[in-house]
């Protein structure tokens, strides 16, 4: 007899719109019961050495001088002025860079990297929290270092874990992507802001925020930020993080207050280790962290003052799922869990695990 067609019962495929970028998410749990190869590689990476002398984000010994090995510093922090080598963070101009400032139109702007810890393996999840705390002070230098360039108008810092998710290099690090153009689909969502304020007098991500708590979709709070699976999560494992108190730039924030910025780098790094347990289980100590695309979602140049429109936040979506030829060809994304029990499983293993 021919297969039978999957139905969930009481489960059937449920569309959702996200109302701060306006997508729209099928979720689909029949697809979660799909036979499927487990991708280990992006669930379960191999551990990597603390140091790699091939790799020229690693500081450099006796041997050899890795520093040489990158275009110029732009930033960094050493223990020793006096030695190259003492170094905790350090950032460059990207060695292939997306854009240039002498291209033109939506190519230009200009790439850079910093990369945040000494070690190979400065994993995300284990990181320390001065080590990622300096870093985004050594963002922030950057943003307002090329906020100076007056042909710079959208600011950009994300991060590729892995190379299934589009990191180069194994070594960690952020990147930086400077444009003069603003982004179609930033200024969709910026345009959404704006409207949303227009027409209520009231801030588009504060409701979303109040709303997404009512749904029960947050994860844990901290003084200063709140976590939580949108209702309308692109993928699975889909994370936002918001400032609880309204502000259009991260970088005016994470530069007035030190306490902010700790806070901050604890909320992204207890999120990342909260996801690792959840792909990865009991044994989470014996792997990498699982693959990851994160960004800052941050007002543009012009408008990152305190009465901006936009709330600045981060997107994280793990990489456990693929994108494939439905998503490309509608726009829409397929979900094959529930967020609203992605949030619960989040929860429980943040009462579980105090990190």
């Amino acid at each position: 007899m021919p297969a039978q067609v999957v139905v969930v019962p009481g489960r059937l495929p449920e569309g959702r719109v996200d109302p701060l970028y306006g997508y729209v998410v099928v979720i689909s749990a029949a697809r979660a019961l799909r036979e499927s190869k487990k991708d280990s590689e992006s669930t379960h990476p191999a551990i990597l050495p603390e140091y790699d002398e091939r790799c020229s984000f690693c500081p450099g010994n006796n041997k050899v001088t890795n520093e040489d090995k990158t275009p110029p510093e732009l930033v960094s922090f050493r223990r020793d002025p006096f030695d190259i080598t003492s170094w905790s963070t350090r950032g460059f101009t990207n060695l292939f860079p997306i854009l240039a400032l002498e291209a033109e139109g939506p190519a230009q702007g200009v790439n850079e990297i910093i990369v945040e810890t000494r070690r190979h393996n400065g994993f995300l999840s284990s990181i320390s929290i001065e080590e990622l705390s300096e870093a985004f002070r050594a963002i922030t230098i950057r943003y307002f270092s090329l906020r100076n360039d007056p042909r710079l108008e959208w600011f950009s810092a994300f991060k590729n874990y892995g190379k299934l998710a589009g990191a180069s290099m194994e070594h960690p690090h952020f990147q930086m992507a400077v444009e003069a153009c603003i982004p179609p689909k930033f200024r969709e969502r910026l345009n959404r802001a704006q409207d949303y304020f227009y027409d209520s007098r009231r801030y588009l991500c504060c409701d979303y925020i109040e709303k997404q708590r009512k749904l029960g979709q947050v994860i844990f709070e901290t003084e200063h930020f709140v976590v939580l699976v949108p209702y309308a999560a692109r993928v699975p494992y889909h994370f936002r993080i918001f400032p609880i108190k309204h502000n259009p730039s991260f970088a005016h924030v994470l530069r007035d207050s030190d306490c902010v910025r700790t806070d901050f780098a604890e909320t992204l790094r207890r999120i990342t280790f909260l996801f690792k347990i959840a792909v990865q289980g009991k044994d989470f100590q014996q792997y990498a962290d699982p693959l990851y695309n994160f960004y800052i979602e941050t007002a543009p140049y012009r408008d990152d003052h305190k009465e901006g429109i936009l709330h600045w936040h981060v997107e994280f979506r793990g990489k456990t799922t693929i994108e494939a030829g439905y998503e490309y060809h509608t726009g829409k994304f397929v979900n094959p869990t529930y967020p609203e029990e992605i949030a619960t499983q989040l929860r429980e293993i943040a009462q579980k695990y105090q990190k």
